[in-house]
């Protein structure tokens, strides 16, 4: 049983393990798949982002490209470099004011202005009334034109803050004048054009402080702020993480777990190609919400998976389990050789039936063999782990044979299928009986029964299990003869002998074919004891040693003392009445009176001992030993044994 229990604990945390896989498997699964859609994610993130930063560098780059063509087609009409040139101021302002304000209308242009060589500023067209100053501090997009003499474009950070300026120089008939300028504010409008395409919270940021405004603030435009805000009370300085990334000109972003945005930083360059500025983009996200999504559907797929796989497992467990619990219930009986009930297991999978069907034909098979060689035998042998071989060891055993009185005759009266019907049920007595009193049947010759105790397993008690055992088979063969000869079916009367010794015992044989049994003298000495039973009449003969080693559990009574053949040396021979406690007080007192009878005969007091045979006699008509007795006594009165005589009495028979 514990065994049966441990065996179940093992499929049981078989299962587990495997469930614990197989779940651990899902979650794995799952987690790697809320992985690569957070992948995803990313990626759709990353790409939203690439494509703000491209329009924004875009935009940016438009608002330089819309000023650069007009300034240009500027310079070149001769009547506006004419009037320039000859410091006309009005007449350049009459000329230009209609362009000004059309380009306002169109592009936003904010600026129109005229500089001349030596850094003055001639003329601003969209505030006539201040001229004259030096640019030399304030303007470097107008120093660099005017000392390079060449085109410049970008961004620039002017007096009421940051614009795109387009400069290029201005000539009349060949004479540098200075330059002439477009330029467009940096402001509100600007977040709207990219707001139209991307909504947001829009925001242009200074990197360092110092636009010039009223206030001196980073901010230099925000667009769809929460209504209420004041952008200058807010603190827009630039962290130093993200200051380090937009000065190497790399775009900053991340994710706002509280408001659930994303929020992009990305640098504008001015025109001299450093970082002056940046826009920052906040837009609402779908990752959090698509992070918080995705794992719930990890955790309802795993949960739901655990749930499903645990009940499959435990459908299956179940499945398993009884079929396989009696299977192990079964192959300890098998191992034990306790073949005695049939396979009766259910099972709903097709491999634990065949499983099943495997055993149950196992068994079946075990069955036929132990009918051939002892079971405890074979229990010792799959116990100790052992493979039958050839040899044999010394060990004190008791040895009993059995045969059927007249059984020649029977034989010869009797059709071959009664006969063998009959025997078969005498012999299934005989076995059982044996078998209950832990006896190892050895052979069956003809109507004979050939056992013994003390082997394969040590029994202390072997003599008296032994005697108990032939004293069971008469009985039982004599309940068993009264129903045969009630059915008219002969009888059978069976003459037993035991006999006590060490004797050999193991696998005889060869090779090939081995049988578990017993040589030696005592072996043949109980053969001789279950012959003489046909001489005293008696139903069961037991050897001296035999007696001695249960006198105390027995009733028997010295019946002689003999010489079978092929033994020298007499042997004392005992009849076995029963159990000790179980005859009744009249053959007790029989049982006395013939123990005096045989002291007298022993002692040679030949006359006593007829005496109290006769007695006897009287009281028991049917003793066939006292009558043999009665004879022996009266032809020893007549002619007395040898000098030297002990009592004993040589057969030259078996």
């Amino acid at each position: 049983m514990k065994r049966s229990l441990k065996s179940l604990l093992q499929i049981k945390n078989s299962f587990l393990i495997v469930l614990v896989l197989i779940q651990c498997l899902i979650i794995a699964l799952a987690t790697l798949l809320t992985r690569m859609a957070l992948a995803n994610i990313d990626r759709n993130e990353a790409e939203k982002r690439i494509e703000v930063q491209t329009f924004v560098e875009g935009a940016v780059e438009h608002g330089t490209s819309s000023v650069e063509p007009t300034v240009a087609t500027l310079v070149h009409n001769e009547r506006s470099m004419h009037l320039f040139g000859t410091g006309d101021r009005d007449g350049l302002l009459d000329q230009t004011k209609t362009l000004f304000d059309q380009l306002s209308r169109q592009y936003g242009v904010k600026q129109m202005q005229f500089t001349r060589a030596d850094f003055k500023v001639f003329l601003r067209v969209h505030n006539p009334q201040v001229f004259g100053d030096d640019v030399t501090s304030s303007r470097p997009t107008l120093v660099e034109c005017i000392t390079g003499r060449h085109a410049v474009a970008g961004l620039e950070q002017g007096k009421s803050g940051y614009g795109f300026r387009a400069v290029t120089p201005a000539y009349d008939n060949g004479k540098f004048l200075g330059c002439a300028e477009l330029g467009l504010d940096l402001s509100s409008a600007f977040l709207q054009s990219l707001d139209a395409n991307y909504p947001g919270r829009w925001a242009m940021v200074n990197l360092d402080k110092g636009t010039s405004l009223t206030r001196d603030v980073t901010v230099l435009a925000t667009l769809n702020e929460p209504v209420g805000s004041d952008i200058f009370s807010k603190d827009y300085s630039t962290p130093d993480d993200i200051r380090h990334d937009l000065m190497n000109f790399k775009p900053y972003f991340r994710y706002l777990r509280s408001s659930e945005d994303v929020v992009l930083y990305i640098p504008v360059r001015n025109f001299r190609g450093d970082v002056a500025l940046y826009v920052r983009y906040i837009s609402p996200t779908a990752y959090y919400a698509t992070v918080r999504r995705m794992v719930l559907n990890a955790v309802v797929i795993s949960v739901l998976g655990m749930l499903m796989t645990g009940f499959a497992f435990s459908l299956l467990y179940r499945g398993i389990r009884t079929p396989v619990h009696q299977l192990v219930l079964e192959t300890e009986k098998i191992k034990n050789f306790d073949l005695k009930d049939k396979v009766e297991i259910k099972a709903s999978l097709v491999e634990l039936e065949k499983l099943i069907r495997a055993i149950s034909d196992m068994k079946m098979g075990l069955q036929s063999f132990q009918k051939y060689v002892p079971a405890d035998l074979v229990r010792q042998l799959i116990e100790t782990h052992q493979e039958a071989r050839i040899g044999g060891k010394l060990k004190e055993l008791t040895v009993f044979f059995s045969d059927i009185a007249d059984f020649t005759t029977i034989t010869e009266n009797l059709p071959p299928n009664e006969l063998t019907q009959q025997l078969s049920e005498y012999f299934n007595q005989v076995t059982k009986i044996i078998i209950e009193h832990r006896g190892t049947v050895d052979k069956y010759i003809g109507d004979a029964v050939m056992a013994f105790w003390g082997a394969p397993y040590d029994l202390q008690d072997h003599a008296l299990l032994a005697c108990q055992a032939a004293l069971r088979c008469q009985r039982e063969i004599e309940k068993l003869s009264a129903r045969w000869k009630a059915e008219g079916r002969y009888e059978f009367h069976t003459r037993i002998g035991l006999s006590t010794g060490e004797i050999v015992v193991g696998n005889i044989g060869s090779e090939q074919r081995l049988n578990y049994s017993v040589i030696g003298d005592t072996v043949n000495l109980a053969s001789r004891l279950e012959s003489l039973n046909k001489q005293y009449k008696t139903g069961i003969i037991i050897s001296e040693a035999t007696y001695q080693s249960c006198s105390s559990h027995i009733e028997a009574r010295l019946i002689d003392f003999v010489a079978v053949k092929g033994k020298f040396e007499p042997v004392r021979i005992y009849e076995l009445i029963g159990e000790r406690g179980d005859i009744s007080p009249r053959q007790k007192q029989s049982l006395v009176l013939f123990s005096r009878a045989i002291d007298s005969y022993i002692a040679r007091d030949f006359a006593r001992s007829l005496e109290l045979l006769e007695e006897l006699l009287q009281r028991e008509p049917a003793d066939a030993v006292s009558a043999l007795y009665v004879e022996r006594c009266r032809q020893f009165l007549v002619t007395p044994p040898e000098p030297g005589w002990r009592g004993e009495f040589r057969y030259a028979v078996k």
